[in-house]
């Protein structure tokens, strides 16, 4: 009590010497025009005792609004309806539709937060299933005596590494804005590593691949994001050719900037699912269904090449191959190299 009486008397002090003037001023007035003392008196004893039970009712609304402050600090998602209604003045109403429009947006963000470690927690459990695939399998290998143990080894090693390279970018994906340094990189040395990466894949598989991309063709973006998308594209044409080429070359178009294509011989994906292959752990392929794959390349590409400003779209038909189109659109000081 004595805590809400300090911060009473705090909070009504200007109102409180504003009164003391003023029936200073009109006791010195009165003095002055030579008024009955008793009369004076009585006036003065009566401006005070109604004060002071105004002072009391005031005291009295006051303690009911501290309690229900306190009361509102400590559940203020549940009684904040009923302070709305006790409200005396348009003031109070104001501050309670600020504290309401603030509870609303920590409540949008908490949910956005939930749902995106609710994604995380499933990305998560998918890509635990999917790494255990290679790892049995290497265990099985060991325990076999064939002369291609090792190579069978080297790609289930492989497949590991990529895995776990694309847990590591997944976890990074929301700070890319913070992680990305755009310069001018030299296009045909990022496609020249990427596919360098994936040599033993190329030879095991059989396939060639054909790469049609000038040397001096500079492009503005971030190396290592750029790199991992086209690793993920990449990864795609292999997974799903069995056999034939796979192109990468450049269409120019000094108007808005430089396409590199990645075009594969693969099964194609079919015209119902095209639309729907950015889409997060969107596994279709063709009609088929990949039940260990965890659908999250693609759409890591998709958010990756957004947020570098550069554009992505496929074209495919089914038993005949896919193109993936990535546009690195024209920068005032990163276009070409003379």
């Amino acid at each position: 009590m004595t805590e809400i009486i300090k911060c009473f008397i705090k909070d009504r002090l200007k109102l409180i010497v504003m009164w003391s003037v003023y029936v200073a001023l009109t006791c010195l007035i009165l003095i002055l025009y030579r008024m009955d003392k008793g009369a004076l008196s009585y006036s003065v004893l009566l401006c005070a005792v109604i004060f002071v039970i105004y002072l009391l009712a005031d005291f009295y609304s006051y303690v009911r609004k501290y309690n229900m402050r306190m009361k509102l600090k400590n559940e203020v998602l549940y009684n904040l309806d009923e302070c709305m209604e006790r409200a005396d003045t348009e003031v109070e109403k104001q501050y309670l539709e600020i504290i309401r429009d603030i509870l609303d947006k920590d409540k949008k963000k908490e949910s956005l937060y939930e749902n995106k470690m609710h994604e995380h927690e499933e990305y998560i459990m998918m890509w635990a299933h999917q790494i255990k695939t290679p790892i049995t399998a290497m265990n099985l290998i060991l325990q076999t005596d064939m002369e291609d143990v090792k190579e069978s080894l080297n790609k289930k090693l492989f497949e590991v590494e990529e895995y776990v390279e694309m847990m590591l970018q997944y976890t990074r994906i929301d700070s890319i804005n913070a992680d990305m340094e755009l310069s001018e990189n030299n296009l045909l040395k990022i496609v020249k590593d990427v596919v360098r990466y994936f040599s033993k894949i190329f030879i095991s598989k059989k396939l060639s691949v054909k790469i049609d991309v000038k040397d001096d063709i500079l492009v503005r973006t971030d190396e290592k994001w750029i790199v991992f998308v086209l690793k993920q594209i990449l990864s795609n044409a292999l997974k799903y050719t069995k056999e034939g080429c796979i192109s990468i070359y450049v269409e120019e178009d000094n108007s808005e900037g430089v396409t590199l294509v990645v075009e594969d011989t693969g099964c194609g994906i079919s015209e119902d699912n095209l639309p729907r292959i950015f889409e997060k752990a969107f596994t279709g392929y063709n009609g088929h269904i990949d039940r260990k794959a965890t659908g999250i390349g693609l759409y890591m590409t998709k958010q990756i090449l957004d947020k570098l400003g550069h554009r992505i779209w496929v074209e495919s038909v089914v038993d005949k191959g896919t193109k993936v189109h990535i546009r690195f659109q024209n920068w005032d000081d990163s276009v070409m190299a003379d």
